[in-house]
């Protein structure tokens, strides 16, 4: 009787595994009897000799022989009772149940990254994800936001419906006599996917070796609920229309519709519908226009796309900017709005123009024009060694992206919009006094000065509120200070 070493703990079925094949044959040889355990419903504990330390047993097994029972056990003192030791369940479960599961969770996630990876063409998916769903096609989104403020300037999309109020109806124009679909969330309408089938053709989509085909399977639908607040930006307060009739390049609902037919490069407006008018040059009009993308059911289940709304919204909200700001130098580059506005005016005009279009190419760049996300991102699916780390490196991607659109703080996303609508604003009013024209020849002093001032007051009063939206930016300590400082160093 006596106590036994680790490697032989846990009776005789745990001895004759664990240890090695030469211990078990001196055991044997000896003739020491290894009783049954005491217990057998916890099979806890083990009564057997007493072996001063593990055995040093010779690699030939003919040797075994030549060792005797005396060399291998210490004898122990008559008077010291025979003593039992009690194996840990701890060891158990972790000898025979843990390690094995985890031996095969860990062949089995690396045979399911094999599989998302080959089979089910996981970055590939990913790869048109960003491209469709995170305004990562420049030419796409230029050309969707065209088609939606033509769209909405004809009529086809409701006015009510483009405010943020998607649960109504549809109306006006083809809207209004065709079927809705709801589908994934969303609201779909004929008006909308026309708007996308025609941009999808004006950008000449072309997929590259990399990327899924998947153009067929982009929807374009209001959303049944209403972005979140982090990115509905109210509309930027601008400053008073100097004419009744705000509008843009195109005159009226007829040219809108002949330029989604054919395709209008600048922002059409339609001074003869006023209920449009206002939709047209709110920043957030589209927050609620969705596009989305059918993924395969196995990355589905995968792969979460929620924080997506929010950065394709951002990016048409960019994208609306910046095609208002290129109206703009547009409409300063002909002979007529030249003769429209007056000289020094003219060019305190261009310098602001210039300050926000500079302005807006680095908001760009910074949120949806940087790679740093989508590198980590590649290399991540690289490394996986299981669909989770798939998920969570994915999860980490979007949430990335989404907090360089500041979509996860309120506050800082309507500075942002407000500063996206203030080239909406410029633009409209812009446009409205050059349809006002110059006063005409022989008008008297008095008039060409109040002309001037309007001019000059428009001006200031945009300038001013940049001003404003910049020094917000510059001290809230986020991504874009740096942007603001660089694009206005001496101010």
């Amino acid at each position: 009787s006596g106590r036994v070493p680790a490697g032989l703990v846990g009776g005789a079925a745990a001895a004759r595994g664990r240890a090695s094949a030469q211990a078990w044959a001196l055991v044997q040889q000896q003739g020491i009897a290894v009783p049954a355990h005491s217990d057998a419903r916890a099979g806890a504990s083990l009564v057997t000799p007493h072996v001063a330390g593990p055995v040093d047993v010779p690699a030939d097994p003919s040797t075994v022989a030549s060792l005797t029972l005396h060399e291998a056990i210490e004898p122990l003192d008559a008077t010291e009772p025979a003593e039992a030791i009690e194996t840990p369940v701890s060891i158990l479960l972790e000898e025979f149940v843990i390690s094995p599961l985890q031996l095969a969770r860990s062949i089995l996630g690396r045979a399911s990254v094999l599989y998302l990876r080959r089979e089910c063409k996981l970055l590939p998916w990913l790869a048109s994800l960003r491209r469709f769903l995170l305004a990562g096609d420049g030419d796409l989104m230029d050309a969707l936001a065209v088609e939606l403020h033509a769209a909405l300037a004809s009529g086809l999309i409701d006015s009510e419906i483009a405010s943020g109020q998607p649960e109504q109806a549809l109306g006006g124009g083809a809207a209004s006599a065709t079927a809705e679909a709801e589908t994934n969330g969303g609201k779909s309408s004929f008006a909308l996917q026309r708007a996308l089938e025609l941009a999808l053709s004006r950008a000449e989509i072309r997929i590259s070796a990399g990327q899924m085909d998947c153009t067929a399977a982009l929807r374009l639908r209001w959303a049944l609920q209403p972005p979140p607040a982090a990115v509905c930006a109210p509309a930027v307060p601008s400053s008073p229309s100097p004419s009744p009739d705000p509008s843009g390049v195109v005159p009226g609902p007829a040219a809108a519709r002949a330029g989604t037919a054919g395709g209008s490069a600048a922002m059409p407006a339609s001074p003869e519908d006023a209920s449009s008018a206002a939709p047209l040059h709110r920043i957030d009009t589209f927050d609620g226009v969705s596009l989305t993308l059918q993924l395969p059911a196995t990355l589905g289940r995968l792969l979460d796309t929620e924080a997506y709304g929010g950065v394709f919204s951002f990016g048409l909200r960019i994208k609306r900017a910046t095609l208002a700001h290129r109206s703009l130098c547009g409409l300063l580059g002909r002979s007529v709005s030249r003769a429209a506005i007056p000289p020094d005016a003219r060019h305190k005009l261009a310098l602001h123009a210039y300050s926000l279009g500079q302005l807006l190419r680095s908001f760009e760049q910074h949120t949806l024009g940087s790679d740093e996300g989508w590198s980590a991102l590649c290399s991540a699916v690289a490394q996986a060694t299981s669909p989770a780390d798939i998920r969570a490196a994915h999860s980490a991607f979007a949430a990335g992206i989404a907090a360089r659109c500041a979509a996860s703080d309120a506050g800082l996303s309507a500075v942002v919009g407000a500063v996206l609508g203030l080239a909406l604003a410029l633009h409209r009013d812009v446009a409205g006094r050059i349809r006002a024209g110059p006063p005409p020849q022989g008008a008297g002093a008095g008039t060409v000065a109040a002309w001037g001032a309007v001019w000059r007051k428009m001006i200031d009063s945009s300038r001013r509120q940049l001003a404003l939206l910049c020094n917000a930016l510059a001290s809230s300590g986020s991504g874009f200070a740096p942007l603001v400082a660089a694009a206005f160093p001496a101010s």
